[in-house]
Protein backbone atom coordinates (compact mmCIF):
# COMPACT_ATOMS: atom_id res chain seq x y z
CA UNK A 1 0.00 0.00 0.00
CA UNK A 2 2.84 2.35 0.41
CA UNK A 3 4.61 1.34 -2.41
CA UNK A 4 1.54 2.32 -4.47
CA UNK A 5 1.18 5.26 -2.64
CA UNK A 6 4.29 6.35 -3.18
CA UNK A 7 4.15 5.99 -7.34
CA UNK A 8 1.41 8.62 -7.51
CA UNK A 9 3.44 12.35 -6.96
CA UNK A 10 6.18 9.60 -8.83
CA UNK A 11 3.85 9.45 -12.22
CA UNK A 12 2.77 13.01 -11.40
CA UNK A 13 6.43 13.97 -12.18
CA UNK A 14 7.17 12.41 -14.65
CA UNK A 15 4.01 13.10 -16.31
CA UNK A 16 4.95 16.74 -15.78
CA UNK A 17 8.43 15.99 -17.17
CA UNK A 18 6.67 14.07 -20.65
CA UNK A 19 4.35 17.20 -21.15
CA UNK A 20 7.03 20.04 -20.85
CA UNK A 21 9.48 17.97 -23.03
CA UNK A 22 6.86 17.79 -25.61
CA UNK A 23 5.51 21.53 -25.71
CA UNK A 24 9.19 22.37 -25.81
CA UNK A 25 9.98 19.79 -28.67
CA UNK A 26 7.26 21.23 -30.65
CA UNK A 27 7.83 24.80 -30.05
CA UNK A 28 11.38 25.03 -29.65
CA UNK A 29 12.46 27.34 -32.34
CA UNK A 30 9.86 30.28 -31.03
CA UNK A 31 11.00 30.32 -27.63
CA UNK A 32 13.24 33.28 -26.41
CA UNK A 33 14.94 36.54 -27.69
CA UNK A 34 14.24 37.27 -31.31
CA UNK A 35 15.80 40.41 -33.08
CA UNK A 36 14.34 40.68 -36.92
CA UNK A 37 15.93 43.43 -39.52
CA UNK A 38 12.86 43.80 -42.14
CA UNK A 39 11.54 46.42 -44.92
CA UNK A 40 7.74 47.52 -45.11
CA UNK A 41 5.68 48.67 -47.78
CA UNK A 42 3.55 51.85 -46.15
CA UNK A 43 0.69 53.29 -47.95
CA UNK A 44 0.37 56.53 -45.60
CA UNK A 45 -2.71 58.82 -45.37
CA UNK A 46 -3.82 61.98 -43.43
CA UNK A 47 -7.06 63.04 -43.69
CA UNK A 48 -7.80 66.89 -42.83
CA UNK A 49 -11.00 68.62 -42.34
CA UNK A 50 -10.63 72.38 -43.48
CA UNK A 51 -8.30 71.28 -46.21
CA UNK A 52 -9.67 72.87 -50.32
CA UNK A 53 -12.23 74.71 -48.66
CA UNK A 54 -14.23 72.56 -46.09
CA UNK A 55 -13.22 69.08 -48.04
CA UNK A 56 -11.50 66.43 -46.31
CA UNK A 57 -8.57 65.21 -47.50
CA UNK A 58 -7.23 61.60 -48.10
CA UNK A 59 -3.74 61.95 -50.20
CA UNK A 60 -0.80 60.01 -49.10
CA UNK A 61 1.81 58.27 -50.79
CA UNK A 62 3.82 54.38 -50.71
CA UNK A 63 7.18 54.42 -49.60
CA UNK A 64 9.01 51.65 -48.36
CA UNK A 65 10.67 52.07 -44.73
CA UNK A 66 12.78 49.84 -43.28
CA UNK A 67 11.77 48.19 -40.11
CA UNK A 68 13.91 46.76 -36.48
CA UNK A 69 12.06 44.39 -34.68
CA UNK A 70 12.75 42.97 -30.84
CA UNK A 71 10.64 40.78 -29.30
CA UNK A 72 10.55 37.65 -26.90
CA UNK A 73 8.34 34.58 -26.56
CA UNK A 74 7.40 31.52 -24.82
CA UNK A 75 4.93 28.40 -25.58
CA UNK A 76 1.86 28.45 -23.64
CA UNK A 77 1.23 24.43 -24.75
CA UNK A 78 2.44 22.37 -28.13
CA UNK A 79 0.42 24.65 -30.77
CA UNK A 80 0.13 28.20 -29.23
CA UNK A 81 3.15 30.83 -28.73
CA UNK A 82 3.02 34.54 -27.12
CA UNK A 83 5.19 37.08 -27.58
CA UNK A 84 6.09 40.88 -26.92
CA UNK A 85 8.16 43.06 -28.66
CA UNK A 86 9.07 46.63 -30.05
CA UNK A 87 9.38 47.86 -33.48
CA UNK A 88 10.94 50.82 -34.97
CA UNK A 89 10.57 52.08 -38.18
CA UNK A 90 13.99 53.35 -39.77
CA UNK A 91 12.46 56.12 -41.77
CA UNK A 92 9.54 58.04 -42.06
CA UNK A 93 6.48 57.21 -43.78
CA UNK A 94 4.90 59.78 -46.11
CA UNK A 95 1.20 60.23 -45.32
CA UNK A 96 0.41 63.68 -47.38
CA UNK A 97 1.78 65.20 -50.73
CA UNK A 98 -0.14 67.74 -52.23
CA UNK A 99 1.14 71.40 -54.10
CA UNK A 100 1.27 73.40 -50.57
CA UNK A 101 1.59 70.87 -48.63
CA UNK A 102 3.47 67.62 -47.46
CA UNK A 103 2.64 65.20 -44.52
CA UNK A 104 5.07 62.62 -42.72
CA UNK A 105 5.40 60.54 -40.19
CA UNK A 106 8.63 59.83 -38.13
CA UNK A 107 10.02 58.56 -35.27
CA UNK A 108 7.26 55.59 -35.33
CA UNK A 109 7.65 53.13 -32.52
CA UNK A 110 5.52 50.41 -31.33
CA UNK A 111 5.00 47.71 -28.59
CA UNK A 112 2.78 44.72 -29.41
CA UNK A 113 1.70 41.24 -28.23
CA UNK A 114 1.73 38.20 -30.65
CA UNK A 115 0.05 35.05 -30.42
CA UNK A 116 1.03 32.28 -32.83
CA UNK A 117 -0.79 29.39 -33.71
CA UNK A 118 1.96 26.54 -34.47
CA UNK A 119 1.21 24.88 -38.35
CA UNK A 120 4.05 22.85 -37.91
CA UNK A 121 6.97 23.31 -35.31
CA UNK A 122 8.59 25.25 -37.60
CA UNK A 123 6.06 27.53 -38.90
CA UNK A 124 3.11 29.37 -37.46
CA UNK A 125 0.56 32.15 -38.18
CA UNK A 126 -0.17 35.29 -35.52
CA UNK A 127 -2.09 37.92 -35.03
CA UNK A 128 -0.52 40.90 -33.29
CA UNK A 129 -1.50 44.29 -31.34
CA UNK A 130 0.23 47.23 -30.72
CA UNK A 131 0.40 50.72 -29.16
CA UNK A 132 1.80 53.07 -31.42
CA UNK A 133 3.85 56.16 -31.26
CA UNK A 134 4.85 58.38 -33.78
CA UNK A 135 5.92 62.33 -34.56
CA UNK A 136 3.20 63.64 -37.43
CA UNK A 137 5.28 66.57 -39.46
CA UNK A 138 4.12 69.25 -41.86
CA UNK A 139 5.56 71.63 -44.15
CA UNK A 140 4.30 73.61 -47.11
CA UNK A 141 2.99 77.07 -48.18
CA UNK A 142 -0.23 76.14 -46.14
CA UNK A 143 1.17 77.01 -42.81
CA UNK A 144 1.56 79.62 -41.30
CA UNK A 145 5.55 81.44 -41.97
CA UNK A 146 6.26 78.26 -43.30
CA UNK A 147 7.38 77.12 -40.04
CA UNK A 148 5.61 73.70 -40.07
CA UNK A 149 4.23 71.48 -37.46
CA UNK A 150 5.10 68.99 -35.17
CA UNK A 151 2.97 66.76 -33.35
CA UNK A 152 3.57 63.96 -31.31
CA UNK A 153 0.12 61.38 -32.24
CA UNK A 154 -0.39 57.64 -31.11
CA UNK A 155 -2.39 55.03 -32.06
CA UNK A 156 -2.99 50.99 -32.31
CA UNK A 157 -2.44 48.41 -34.42
CA UNK A 158 -3.76 45.59 -35.91
CA UNK A 159 -1.95 42.63 -37.96
CA UNK A 160 -1.81 39.20 -38.98
CA UNK A 161 0.81 36.81 -40.53
CA UNK A 162 3.23 34.12 -40.95
CA UNK A 163 6.59 33.55 -39.29
CA UNK A 164 8.30 30.47 -40.67
CA UNK A 165 12.37 29.21 -39.50
CA UNK A 166 14.67 28.16 -42.35
CA UNK A 167 16.36 26.95 -39.39
CA UNK A 168 17.08 26.04 -35.86
CA UNK A 169 17.95 30.03 -35.35
CA UNK A 170 17.09 31.79 -38.26
CA UNK A 171 13.21 32.65 -39.58
CA UNK A 172 11.61 34.80 -42.22
CA UNK A 173 8.30 36.86 -41.36
CA UNK A 174 5.76 38.14 -43.59
CA UNK A 175 2.72 40.08 -42.09
CA UNK A 176 0.15 42.78 -42.87
CA UNK A 177 -0.75 46.03 -40.43
CA UNK A 178 -3.37 48.50 -39.97
CA UNK A 179 -2.24 51.39 -38.13
CA UNK A 180 -4.56 54.34 -36.94
CA UNK A 181 -3.81 57.30 -34.76
CA UNK A 182 -5.71 59.39 -32.63
CA UNK A 183 -7.05 62.11 -33.97
CA UNK A 184 -4.69 65.64 -33.55
CA UNK A 185 -5.13 69.32 -34.27
CA UNK A 186 -2.53 71.05 -36.38
CA UNK A 187 -2.23 74.66 -37.30
CA UNK A 188 -3.14 75.03 -41.19
CA UNK A 189 -2.14 79.13 -41.78
CA UNK A 190 -3.29 80.77 -38.90
CA UNK A 191 -5.88 78.02 -37.84
CA UNK A 192 -6.15 74.81 -35.99
CA UNK A 193 -7.76 72.12 -37.55
CA UNK A 194 -8.48 68.27 -36.26
CA UNK A 195 -6.58 65.77 -38.50
CA UNK A 196 -6.18 61.99 -38.55
CA UNK A 197 -2.98 59.98 -40.04
CA UNK A 198 -2.70 56.53 -40.63
CA UNK A 199 -0.24 53.56 -41.93
CA UNK A 200 -1.70 50.23 -43.78
CA UNK A 201 1.84 48.39 -44.55
CA UNK A 202 2.92 45.02 -45.76
CA UNK A 203 6.49 44.09 -44.41
CA UNK A 204 8.92 41.10 -44.66
CA UNK A 205 11.66 40.73 -42.69
CA UNK A 206 14.59 37.89 -41.66
CA UNK A 207 15.94 37.49 -37.84
CA UNK A 208 17.51 35.45 -35.70
CA UNK A 209 16.33 33.57 -32.12
CA UNK A 210 18.80 33.44 -29.52
CA UNK A 211 18.20 30.13 -28.42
Amino acid sequence: MQMKILNIPVLALVSSVFFTANVTAQSINFKGWSAALGSSVVDGNLKIADLNQGQSANLGRTKIVGTLDASYSFPVNDKWVVGAGATYDLSSARVLDVVLLNGKVENHTSVYVQPTFLLTPSTGVFAKLGYHKAVLVGEGGLISQNSGFSESIHGTGIGFGVKSYISNDVFVQFEMLSTKFKTKSVVLGDASTPSKASLTSMNVSIGYQFN
